[in-house]
């Protein structure tokens, strides 16, 4: 990868975590912008995702791989629920 690349990896990253967080954003969404609690946080998101998208463009997957156990699961999934999703080893006939 090059250094551009890195460097625009890492700036984006680093505007990022200098979104507010969420205390901040329940105290001052109302003052600052005009906006609900909730209506502030889809916000924040949304312009999270714009923002990493953004800092992603034209950045290639690395040809490594990261090993099995530090897949990146979706949203909203727990290992139970990816477990679940396994389908089972059949045993060989015989093996009852």
């Amino acid at each position: 990868m090059s250094p551009e690349k890195i460097e625009q990896i890492y700036y984006t990253l680093k505007r990022i975590t200098q979104y507010q967080t969420v205390s901040q954003l329940r105290k001052a969404s109302k003052a600052q912008y005009g906006l609900d609690f909730d209506e502030a946080i889809e916000y924040a998101y949304e312009n999270i995702i714009a923002e990493a998208r953004a800092g992603l463009s034209g950045v290639r997957l690395p040809k490594r791989r990261p090993p099995e156990n530090d897949k990146v699961s979706a949203p909203n999934s727990s290992p139970e629920a990816e477990q679940e999703a396994k389908p089972e080893e059949v045993s060989p006939k015989g093996d009852e």
